[in-house]
C-alpha cells in the first residue's frame, strides 16, 4: 500500500509554489511593459482587488497600517486563490485516476 499525503497538504505546497512563481513574474520579469504590467499584476495576484478595498478601509481607521494591510491581504487572498485552484485540480485528477482504474 502506498502512503500518500493529504490533498490539502499537496495543495498547500502547490499554492506556495504558484504564489512564488506569480510574485517572481510580476516583480522580477516585468512582462508587458508599463501598461501591461498592471494587467499581469491583477491577473497573477487577484488579492490586489480586495486588498485595495481593505487597505482603503484600514487607512481611514489607522493611516500607518495601510501598506501592511494591503500587502498582507494581497498575499493571503492570492494564496487562498491558488490553494483553491490547486485543491480542485488535485481532487479532479484523483477522481479521474480512480474512475479509469476501476
Amino acid at each position: 500500500m502506498i502512503a500518500r499525503s493529504a490533498d490539502w497538504k499537496c495543495a498547500c505546497v502547490a499554492a506556495f509554489a504558484l504564489l512564488g512563481v506569480a510574485v517572481f513574474v510580476v516583480f522580477v520579469i516585468h512582462p508587458g511593459g508599463f501598461e501591461g504590467q498592471i494587467g499581469w499584476f491583477l491577473d497573477l495576484l487577484p488579492g490586489a482587488i480586495v486588498g485595495e478595498i481593505l487597505a482603503d478601509t484600514a487607512s481611514k481607521i489607522l493611516p500607518r497600517v495601510e501598506r501592511i494591510v494591503y500587502w498582507c491581504s494581497i498575499l493571503s487572498i492570492s494564496f487562498l486563490w491558488y490553494f483553491a485552484l490547486s485543491y480542485a485540480a488535485i481532487k479532479a485528477y484523483r477522481f479521474v485516476i480512480r474512475s479509469l482504474g476501476s
